[in-house]
């Protein structure tokens, strides 16, 4: 080491009251003891440093092992809290921690504690809008279909039963909550629209609205029991169904379900469906087609309907059956509609007997529209679901109205609406008698006002008058 550098060295090791070594220009033998000097002094400096080393590395050792120590008991949970902040802050989900159960203990609401509360008749038709035979021979058709094959036998003890499924489909379709069916029948709300859209295909796939188009027989069926309607009088006799549509209230529709929502705006400022239904003389749909929005006019909805090429067509439904419609419909040889009294000459009473008629018999669609609506509270306010599953309600509604008017007769259908008891209905929600006059007397009244016609009036003679 040079003279000129040892300042430095002795500055960074504390040696300052060292002597400092001086260049003697006397002799080399001067010089040789200064610097043997110098490195005596340096090794000393070594030495302390080295002691004071082996002093504070045990003192080091025993603190990083502390802090390792610290470090293994915390990691874990300082690991979890910076990624619980940080999935909040994203919006993400927590990260399951390792000691939680994978699954929790499920305690699902048995069928029977349900049936227990609501095990009064009357009560249980208010609620589920069917009997309990009906809800029970719906059941046994469409169980199938609800029960899920392949489970672990441990995952059908968790799994919602078809009871469960049926019951809370029937409610949310009588104008239930689904807030209110999540709790009473106890399943959540991912769990209860996956039952509903299981319970509304197996209907529609086991309880179809199939007109019978082929089979003659049911065809002279259907039209028999007009014939009987109208008190055994031949005018309408030809008669296989009564036409008209109505306007189901939904939500606006979003551009996914459709390109033009605008389409489904009516002019009673609504977005809705246009359903057009067929029912028989027992006010029992036979046929319903909802494709068209709610803007189209009834007549076009009509066209656009399988059933208007199966009238049209001689080899599936034969003349001279024809359905019976209102003024919105064209009138031709298949479509009976009343007369436009601006278009009558000379027989204009005759005309106005024959609409009179004619209107008495048509209220069965509007009848059957009207119980469709009442029965089921669904259609009391705009149906919040896509279109597809709306028009799957709607076919749902008039299935089940069908078994209603087949397997309810014991109890009266007007009994389940939900609203104020009227006039007409007792306290057990039954229709007067002393309110509906007798059977033989409005056959009388029905016989007396067609006998009063001078004319009998045919599709065909009504078509070639239009013309």
């Amino acid at each position: 080491m040079s003279l000129q550098a040892f300042p430095a060295f002795a500055t960074h090791w504390g040696l300052r009251n060292m002597a400092m070594p001086t260049e003697d220009n006397d002799g080399d033998m001067a010089r040789d003891q200064s610097v043997a000097v110098a490195r005596n002094q340096s090794a000393e400096a070594r030495q302390r440093l080295i002691a004071f080393a082996l002093a504070v590395l045990p003192l080091l050792c025993t603190l990083l092992q502390k802090i390792q120590k610290l470090l293994d008991e915390d990691f874990v949970k300082v690991v979890d809290a910076l990624s619980s902040t940080q999935h909040s802050a994203c919006g993400c989900k927590r990260r399951r921690v390792a000691n939680t159960p994978r699954r929790q203990t499920v305690h699902r609401v048995q069928w029977d504690d349900i049936l227990h509360r609501v095990s009064q008749r009357v009560l249980f038709m208010r609620y589920y809008r069917l009997s309990q035979d009906t809800f029970y021979h719906v059941l046994h058709r469409i169980r199938p279909m609800l029960v899920r094959e392949g489970r672990h036998p441990s995952m059908l003890q968790l799994a919602i039963s078809p009871e469960i499924m049926l019951a809370a489909t029937l409610r949310w379709l009588a104008g239930g909550s689904y807030l209110d069916i999540m709790i009473i029948h106890g399943i959540s709300k991912g769990s209860f629209y996956d039952s509903v859209h299981l319970v509304l295909e197996a209907i529609i796939h086991h309880f179809p609205l199939a007109f019978p188009c082929s089979d003659v027989v049911d065809i002279a069926k259907i039209s028999q029991g007009v014939k009987k309607l109208a008190g055994g009088n031949h005018v309408f006799q030809h008669s296989i169904g009564f036409l008209d549509g109505i306007l189901i209230s939904i939500q606006c529709p979003s551009l996914q379900d459709t390109p033009k929502p605008t389409a489904f705006y009516t002019r009673k400022s609504k977005f809705a469906l246009n359903a057009q239904g067929v029912c028989d003389s027992e006010m029992k749909f036979v046929y319903a087609s909802i494709k068209t929005p709610g803007s189209t006019h009834d007549s076009t909805a009509w066209n656009n309907c399988n059933m208007s090429n199966w009238l049209q067509d001689t080899g599936i439904i034969p003349p001279p059956y024809y359905m019976m419609a209102d003024a919105a419909y064209k009138s031709c040889e298949r479509i009976l509609t009343p007369f436009d009294l601006q278009y009558a000459n000379t027989s204009t009473d005759n005309h106005r007997l024959f609409n009179l008629s004619f209107s008495s018999l048509r209220s069965k669609i509007e009848c059957a529209w009207g119980l469709l609506i009442n029965r089921f509270g669904i259609f009391w306010r705009p149906i919040r679901c896509k279109i597809v599953v709306a028009v799957q309600i709607v076919a749902v509604c008039m299935a089940l109205h069908n078994l209603c008017l087949e397997y309810n007769r014991a109890d009266n259908i007007l009994g389940t609406y939900d609203g104020p008891e009227s006039e007409m209905e007792d306290s057990s929600g039954r229709i007067r008698n002393d309110m509906v006059p007798p059977e033989h007397e409005r056959i009388m009244s029905w016989n007396t006002c067609c006998d009063a016609m001078f004319c009998i009036y045919s599709p065909t003679s009504r078509h070639r008058q239009h013309g």
